[in-house]
């Protein structure tokens, strides 16, 4: 049991590790290579892929010890080709349908103060890969332009349906592909699309948002979407609108590129609904930003797009339409509520607590459920669950003892924990 504790604390560690890891905070510690638009732009050729599969060259190594970090190691991946564009000067093999990709990845978390940041192509991603050529035949796998640093593969939407003939040099495929995120991708397209823009929008300007006001119009809701993801891509705690509206901006506005959009995608939105609108947005994509199933409890990774929203989100505790929209996503079992609600409570919100423990006790049954969701139901249980809430939690981890013995180690020693507790 203590080693399941210790798991735990390196996940909270492994979280604020990761935090560190970004560009903007940790130069004064780590050097890590960050990879810009520019050189993204020329790499000989960018596709958009979906990857179907990951082949590990040694097989999985990450055991889940803590103190053992997961080593680097060759991977490929099998990626399904959606679109790509391709230098017109390179010599590059033009993709086939399906193409494989090697890269040096991990399996797991690195737990070291300075990780290294390697790429990551998950089963189930769409992403944007710069590519080079197969180095020796055709038939060989593709490479990425590089071997570790921040940026090298973006999540995009899977389907194109921003109008128009295919870009031509990179630059503007990677516009034409961040405007369809902002516009029609799934909510982590649309964040990951805030994110580059809120670190390199000096790159994409003026033509980004050029092309998503011909694309968006005066629709309300896909400006939402858009002032929603660049709120929460600001630097620290997520901006406020009357921050966005008032040009005060705490950060150093030249590592800030975002600004200026979220300033336009501001001023299509209504005055007296633009922050409803903004959280009904957050709503409706909390359960993707949740991400299952990429952050379970031994991951010792966290969905920071989520932690964003609820940061953003609970904010307005006090508003009873929020509030029960809220206990409609517990109800409805959505992935990220618990992890909400938690929250809400925590700052004396108590109007969903009901529905917040009804679905704690459902999580606490899902091992591979998101980890925030999970921590923050275990912990509603133990402070404030009923009698029978807290022997029905014992009989869970009495019943994993067999299927999921480091789980089932994990509830018993957060059990234990809570009846030391002093009343």
């Amino acid at each position: 049991m203590p080693l399941i504790a210790a798991r735990f604390q390196w996940g909270l560690l492994g979280a604020s590790l990761a935090l560190l890891s970004s560009p903007a905070l940790n130069a004064g510690f780590c050097s890590t290579r960050t990879w810009t638009l520019g050189e993204i732009a020329n790499a000989p050729v960018l596709v958009v892929g979906r990857v179907v599969s990951l082949d590990l060259e040694n097989g999985p190594r990450f055991t889940g010890d803590p103190k053992r970090s997961a080593v680097p190691q060759t991977m490929t991946a099998e990626v399904e080709v959606l679109r790509f564009a391709k230098q017109p000067t390179t010599t590059s093999a033009m993709p086939a349908v399906r193409i494989k990709v090697r890269f040096v990845g991990r399996d797991g978390p690195d737990f070291s103060f300075c990780p290294r940041e390697l790429p990551e192509l998950l089963p189930g991603r769409v992403l944007l890969l710069p590519l080079q050529s197969p180095i020796q035949t055709a038939s060989a796998p593709w490479q990425l332009i590089g071997t570790d640093g921040h940026g090298l593969a973006m999540q995009v939407s899977a389907e194109m349906r921003v109008p128009g003939e295919t870009a031509q040099d990179g630059r503007t495929f990677i516009i034409r592909e961040l405007v369809n995120s902002f516009h029609h991708g799934a909510p982590l397209a649309a964040y990951s699309a805030a994110a580059l823009v809120a670190a390199q929008g000096d790159h994409l300007e003026p033509d980004l948002t050029t092309q998503l006001q011909r694309s968006i119009g005066g629709q309300a809701a896909p400006w939402a979407r858009v002032l929603a993801s660049m709120v929460l891509s600001y630097p620290g705690q997520p901006s406020t609108l009357a921050g966005v509206r008032a040009g005060n901006m705490e950060t150093d506005l030249r590592r800030f590129h975002g600004f200026p959009l979220a300033q336009t995608a501001l001023r299509h939105l209504p005055a007296a609904t633009a922050e409803t609108l903004v959280w009904q947005s957050l709503m409706s994509d909390l359960s993707s930003l949740a991400d299952e199933p990429y952050h379970p409890l031994f991951s010792y990774s966290s969905s920071f797009p989520l932690h964003s929203a609820v940061a953003y989100l609970a904010r307005h505790s006090d508003n009873a339409v929020l509030v029960d929209a809220v206990k409609a996503a517990l109800r409805e079992d959505r992935a990220g509520s618990s992890f909400l609600a938690a929250r809400l409570i925590d700052k004396g919100q108590k109007d969903c607590l009901l529905d917040a423990l009804d679905r704690a006790m459902k999580v606490v049954r899902r091992p591979a459920a998101n980890g925030d969701d999970l921590s923050a139901s275990l912990r509603l249980v133990l402070e404030y669950g009923t009698e029978e809430q807290r022997r029905q939690l014992n009989s869970v981890a009495v019943g994993f003892k067999d299927a999921n013995r480091d789980y089932a180690a994990f509830l018993q020693q957060r059990l234990a924990q809570s009846a030391r507790r002093p009343l």
